[in-house]
């Protein structure tokens, strides 16, 4: 094919580019890196994943989003969250998916998001999303998302709140945009994670963390190969998450010996190193699915229950497509005139 020589020098310059961080080394051997700090790798302590004790069962919490009209500086989203929980034995149940619409949109420096909900199970919703101020920052301000960004976190603080889990799993890091209230309700699930004494987990597929130019969690498996481990986890840092601050731990894990890729796990109220390794040991127990070694099947079902199909995406499309009554309504959709030449 004629792309064939293009994409194959493509790649080539993908494969050598080193990319620059912010990363730098003090004298303590910790690496900074905005609110993060990396654990140099002289002192990467590598434990093997071991059955140390009856697993922890699992809850796992996951979202997602569609756009379905987005017209500049204003994007109306279907929205899902769901939970899905794994018992040491038996099968998984799941929580929803609660689907909801939310309409985000700027104004006088300022973007507005409000939800819209008949759902029983979102009862715990607000309706309306504290403004983010835009003055004096960039205007390019990402708009898509943003419903089911704090939603995510708002709903897992609701699982621990009823369910009372032993060990929640998030899909992605606990960082944060630098938006009031995605802050506020991270740090409303940091809280109630610890006072119902819950060990809060979040798992990272494509982590941004580099470490000497690489992505660490590559960086890490280097390391591990070389004493023949395949089936570890070793801390690399810690973060500070949320308005408050709040300090979690950062490890690179594979938790299967067959899995393809490590993965970067935050960790919040674990405990001590025995908690950690039942930690480990649950999560590894319940990524031994032959057909996605070593990543939870929990939160593989979590994601696939979560995503928002075309179908259901054009469903909501073509009901606001009967609203061209309404300028905004009439703009957007004014290129779906083309479908019917």
């Amino acid at each position: 094919m004629i792309i064939d020589k293009p994409i194959e020098e493509l790649l080539l310059d993908v494969n050598s580019i080193n990319l620059e961080s912010s990363e730098r080394v003090d004298d303590q051997h910790t690496v900074h890196a905005g609110n993060i700090s990396l654990v140099d790798d002289k002192n990467y302590v590598f434990s093997e994943i071991k059955s140390v004790a009856e697993p922890h069962p699992l809850s796992c919490v996951d979202g997602g989003n569609a756009p379905i009209m987005n017209y500049g500086t204003l994007v109306i989203e279907l929205n899902k969250v769901i939970n899905v929980d794994c018992p040491v034995q038996g099968e998984s149940t799941r929580l929803g998916p609660f689907k909801f619409l939310s309409l985000t949109y700027t104004v006088n420096d300022s973007v507005n998001t409000k939800l819209y909900h008949t759902e029983a199970g979102l009862a715990f919703s607000p309706r309306q999303l504290e403004p983010k101020e835009l003055r004096g920052q960039s205007q390019t301000y990402v708009l898509a998302g943003r419903a089911r960004r704090v939603m995510e976190l708002l709903f897992a603080a609701h699982i621990i709140s009823i369910r009372k889990p032993r060990v929640l799993l998030l899909d992605g890091s606990l960082g944060h945009t630098f938006d009031r209230a995605e802050i506020n309700a991270l740090d409303t699930l940091l809280e109630t994670a610890l006072n119902s004494g819950v060990t809060l987990t979040a798992l990272t597929k494509v982590s941004s963390i580099l470490y000497r130019g690489e992505p660490i969690t590559h960086h890490v498996n280097r390391l591990a190969k070389r004493i023949g481990l395949k089936h570890f986890y070793t801390m690399v840092g810690t973060a500070r998450r949320g308005g408050n601050h709040t300090e979690t731990q950062l490890y690179v894990v594979r938790l299967n010996s067959l899995a393809k890729k490590p993965y970067l796990l935050e960790v919040y109220n674990s405990g001590d190193s025995d908690a950690v390794a039942r930690l480990m040991y649950t999560l590894a127990f319940n990524s031994n699915n032959i057909a996605l070694p070593g990543y939870p099947q929990g939160l593989a079902l979590a994601d696939r229950y979560a995503r928002v199909t075309a179908e259901e995406a054009n469903t909501v499309k073509t009901v606001l497509n009967k609203h061209r009554e309404i300028p905004l309504i009439s703009e957007a959709y004014a290129h779906d005139l083309l479908d019917y030449w």
